[in-house]
């Protein structure tokens, strides 16, 4: 498998194209790596898996004119998030956890933890030289709590999880307003 990786990654840069057979070996056995640690932290941290429901996601969304196409939607499209959803709802079954929970993705990437403050502005977008953009740093423009963006977002989407699954179940209607506004309390109490 190594070898046959070394010599796909040598075609690439020799410029050559390689075959889709091989790009879908590849991609799956990715695939079935990442669940796989996904799987065993759960296990080792007795915790359920919480995911963002990206049904929406697809490769062929057209993108404005003049817009770069992002690694992202070339790489993980809905076809490998569908994958990656079966095979971890496969796994947890064997491992004997609870089925992955999904949540609506929302402001996940926009909620600061610290005051409970949701704005676009917080993902701060830092300049490459080939004139791309880099949106790897969160910084809330209220409080100037500073993470990485990603681990900020895996944090929300965690306590976002748990609080629709265990301490939202039991309320009432209310306006999306007050949902906001119980999430963002909700965030907030959670110590950094």
């Amino acid at each position: 498998q190594k070898h046959k990786l070394q010599t796909t990654k040598d075609t690439q840069k020799s410029g050559k194209i390689v075959r889709d057979t091989t790009r879908k070996a590849i991609a799956d056995e990715m695939v079935h790596i990442a669940v796989n640690q996904i799987v065993a932290m759960a296990v080792q941290h007795k915790s359920q898996i919480v995911v963002e429901n990206l049904t929406g996601l697809t490769s062929h969304t057209p993108r404005p004119k003049g817009q770069r196409r992002s690694n992202f939607r070339k790489v993980f499209t809905r076809q490998q998030y569908s994958k990656v959803l079966d095979i971890l709802e496969y796994k947890c079954k064997i491992a004997g956890l609870p089925k992955p929970y999904a949540i609506h993705p929302a402001y996940t990437s926009q909620l600061c933890p610290k005051c409970g403050h949701i704005d676009r502005e917080n993902r701060k977008k830092t300049p490459n030289a080939d004139g791309t953009f880099t949106m790897d740093t969160f910084q809330c423009v209220k409080c100037n709590h500073t993470a990485d963006s990603d681990l900020n977002a895996s944090r929300n989407i965690a306590i976002k999880g748990y609080y629709y699954k265990e301490i939202y179940k039991n309320k009432t209607t209310h306006t999306a307003d007050d949902k906001k506004k119980m999430f963002t309390d909700f965030v907030t109490s959670f110590t950094l």
